[in-house]
């Protein structure tokens, strides 16, 4: 398992919401408000909700990082080892509309992007886990290295 070289600390993140800027949601041609609410891990996850896609970022610091990821592989659909940006993590639950993104940022946390597409997206947004990589790419960006 892959350690994680240039370790993030999401403990330092308090709103998931944080996590993809207004300006992010735009260029990556999404909408909707963010709406901020507790994830399965009892932490901070945000939603999004706009014609093109819905996202949603969740915070794990209780039982996440690279191990955790790829311990959980053998029970999880379509489960597919990744790299974004230098982080590990895996591809889960990959649909033709659907697919997870789980990545390790510190060898104990990881963050979770969620994405659906919708409707009124575009062309590049039918590779589902390859979009939901490109969000993960500007989420990266906004967690504070540790």
């Amino acid at each position: 398992m892959p350690k994680v070289e240039n370790p993030k600390n999401l403990k330092a993140v308090t709103n998931a919401c944080d996590l993809l800027t207004p300006e992010q949601i735009s260029q990556l041609g999404g909408g909707g408000q963010p709406e901020e609410d507790t994830s399965a891990y009892g932490e901070t996850q945000c939603y999004w909700s706009g014609d093109a896609f819905a996202v949603g970022v969740a915070v794990n610091t209780t039982s996440g990082g690279p191990a955790k990821i790829h311990e959980a592989g053998s029970s999880r659909d379509n489960f597919e080892p990744t790299t974004v940006d230098g982080y590990p993590g895996a591809r889960v639950d990959k649909q033709d509309i659907l697919c997870r993104i789980e990545l390790g940022v510190a060898d104990d946390q990881s963050v979770e992007i969620n994405y659906t597409k919708h409707s009124g997206g575009s062309p590049e947004m039918d590779d589902s886990c390859g979009f939901a990589e490109k969000i993960a790419s500007e989420t990266l960006k906004n967690i504070p290295d540790a």
